[in-house]
């Protein structure tokens, strides 16, 4: 018998690590198991596509799943979770029944959408996005008008849905236990300019405050907040409070999880022959060394690619990577990387409509905040990303000269090189 490699999951780390084996010259069999009918669905478009910017095929980069599985000679098992994974016996089993021996076996069973505990008289009122059905849900639902409309989570999902809602004619509720907006992505400075920027739009921000309860009303709902005493009238609640890593299935007295799986940099686990990638995976942060979820597409691909390169027969390392993102929304760009909280000082100006902030450890670089300067969001950030490959840090004496592409940000932005080389 030939062998056989396993992937749980249907993501985007689990069509890159297929792809991968076979490129890399794998030609046993591949079974793909997942609780879903979909591959590699991208969340992140919910909102383009409500907004009627995307068409729906748009929202699978890799297509439909019945033609990814005749092109790269996959078993699909799809629609039913996987129940147990038996690393002793070396076997995958799913709610159907179907079992599964496999000799290697990749784990991108991704992340689910937290729920809050809330008393809620009014469950078709409230929405969740993290799956197809969960958008076509509130698909359905927008067919229908929606005068007020609350939000869970002043996260950069929830940022989107407000901007799609309000270009609806909805009057829009930002509600987040945290002080600020995107309160692990920017600093404090930048977060209190966006969230000005956000009510000049007419966006309420009620910060420092949960839902505790949604009860109904005789026109739709009502939602009452922790600490408020007014109560918010809505037609929907959208929640947008983050995910947790899909690990349910696993047996931790035989894998090593933290908050996610634990990770090598060839996306190994603790058991021998068994892999894990994407938003289930807690891969090595290249800015502090530590194992970390980074819950980024581009990172899924990453490591699905190295996994399944690995699992294919070759020894590949996979560096890492920073917390970083970029979205754009009401008007404007935010670009954050690396870590806005950590560093001993922070340096910020602006200009118009363009701010900037960036955190030091010293003189070294450890974050960055970009507002509406897109001409070198990317170029900051992949100069970032290269510096840390290296094990360096973003210091004076490496800045002139470094590259043309850098010249080009100092060149656009003079104000640029004199903090970044200077750390003032």
């Amino acid at each position: 018998m030939g062998t056989v490699n396993v992937v749980i999951g249907s993501g985007y780390a689990a069509a890159e690590s297929i792809m991968s084996m076979r490129s890399s010259g794998f030609s046993g069999e591949i079974h793909l198991l997942s609780d879903t009918g979909w591959l590699g669905f991208n969340p992140m478009l919910t909102s383009y596509y409500l907004s009627g910017k995307v068409e729906f095929n748009e929202l699978f980069p890799f297509g439909k799943s019945e033609d990814f599985a005749r092109e790269y000679d996959v078993n699909m098992h799809m629609g039913s979770p996987v129940i147990e994974l038996d690393t002793k016996k070396k076997s995958v089993t799913n709610a159907n029944g179907e079992k599964i021996h496999y000799d290697k076996c990749l784990i991108c069973s991704g992340a689910e959408t937290i729920k809050p505990k809330i008393h809620c008289e009014v469950e078709d009122l409230v929405f969740t996005l993290r799956t197809v059905e969960e958008m076509q849900a509130l698909e359905e639902r927008l067919t229908r008008p929606v005068k007020n409309a609350v939000i869970a989570g002043a996260s950069m999902v929830g940022v989107k849905m407000a901007e799609m809602l309000a270009n609806r004619g909805s009057n829009v509720s930002f509600v987040d236990l945290a002080p600020h907006i995107f309160s692990l992505a920017a600093h404090e400075n930048c977060s209190v300019e966006i969230e000005e920027r956000l009510r000049n739009k007419q966006i309420d921000l009620y910060f420092n405050h949960a839902i505790e309860k949604i009860q109904k009303s005789s026109d739709g709902a009502v939602v009452q907040l922790s600490g408020y005493a007014d109560l918010i009238s809505t037609d929907l609640v959208i929640m947008c409070v983050g995910v947790r890593p899909r690990v349910g299935f696993l047996d931790r007295n035989e894998i090593s999880v933290d908050r996610g799986i634990l990770v090598d940099e060839y996306m190994r686990t603790s058991v021998s022959d068994v892999y894990a990638a994407g938003d289930v995976a807690q891969g090595r942060n290249m800015l502090t060394g530590e194992n970390q979820i980074i819950g980024l597409l581009a990172n899924a691909r990453y490591q699905g690619r190295t996994a399944g390169r690995n699992m294919a027969g070759q020894l590949e390392k996979y560096p890492g990577n920073i917390p970083h993102n970029t979205t754009h929304f009401f008007d404007m760009e935010f670009m954050s990387a690396g870590d806005m909280h950590s560093g001993d000082r922070m340096t910020e100006n602006k200009e118009g409509d363009k701010y900037a902030a960036f955190c030091f450890q010293g003189k070294r670089l450890c974050g960055m905040n970009l507002l509406n300067m897109p001409e070198v969001s990317g170029i900051l950030k992949n100069y970032f990303v290269k510096v840390l490959e290296t094990n360096e840090g973003i210091v004076p004496e490496k800045l002139q000269g470094s590259s043309l592409i850098l010249n080009q940000a100092f060149s656009e932005y003079p104000w640029l090189e004199t903090i970044l080389g200077e750390g003032k």
